[in-house]
């Protein structure tokens, strides 16, 4: 998982894991949660699997990124 990053009132975690045994295809996965009015966390999704596969980790990501973004802004 990558460091945790904020957006409005919420903060995810993305990661890529490798699907098949070359290496490729790659998907993308993301940790979601939302903050609390007395600052505490209550996660949202765990572990949930970003829809499409890609062909390098970096693509991966990078879709698992855009993802947290979208998802959170139809909350």
């Amino acid at each position: 998982m990558t460091p945790r990053a904020k957006y409005l009132h919420y903060w995810y975690e993305i990661s890529a894991t490798s699907t098949g045994p070359d290496g490729s295809p790659w998907q993308g996965e993301l940790r979601l949660g939302r903050y609390a009015a007395d600052g505490s966390e209550e996660t949202i999704l765990d572990r949930h699997l970003v829809p499409g596969f890609f062909d390098t980790e970096p693509q991966a990501r990078d879709a698992a990124d855009a993802y947290a973004r979208v998802y959170i802004d139809q909350l």
